[in-house]
């Protein structure tokens, strides 16, 4: 059941143990079985020594730089005041299935796009704070607050945006 709510799937009851793990990759639908190996803290930090040692450090400014707009635009992306964490890429899709349905609920995320539980209820939450659906009402599902048009509407005024430099 842990497997189920971190990866959205089952396996990790076949797993072995000692190294035995479950990877999840772009290139996959599934959780592959791979086997790693412990390295301690020692250990990890005399391969960096070696390395540092071995060869001498050359930084490219230009990636740094890079690598700082991206942590500061994750760090204002998950700010408390709009919203918490980042979006989840499934938003788009459920959207759509809520949409469709007429209604919102975590079970109807968790059939139509196949998810957890935990994911379905942040997506419903993420829904919630962008002002789509609204507020929870007991065992009722929760009502669709936009139309289509609003939602296409909004997702026009979100292009701009992520054609950034």
């Amino acid at each position: 059941t842990d497997s189920r709510i971190i990866l959205d799937e089952g396996g990790a009851e076949k797993l072995l143990g000692k190294g035995d793990m479950l990877f999840r990759s772009y290139e996959y639908r599934k959780c592959i079985r791979i086997q790693g190996c412990f390295v301690s803290d020692r250990e990890r930090q005399a391969v960096i020594d070696f390395l540092k040692g071995s060869v001498p450090a050359s930084y490219d400014e230009d990636v740094i730089k890079e690598i700082d707009r991206k942590v500061q635009q994750a760090e204002k992306a998950s700010t408390p005041e709009d919203g918490g964490d980042m979006e989840d890429e499934l938003l788009p899709q459920a959207v759509e299935v809520v949409l469709d349905a007429g209604q919102a609920s975590a079970t109807l995320l968790q059939r139509h796009l196949r998810l957890g539980y935990a994911r379905a209820a942040r997506l419903i939450d993420q829904l919630n704070a962008k002002g789509i659906v609204g507020e929870y009402e007991g065992s009722k599902p929760r009502k669709v607050l936009i139309m289509r048009q609003q939602w296409l509407e909004m997702q026009a005024m979100k292009e701009p945006d992520s054609h950034d430099e």
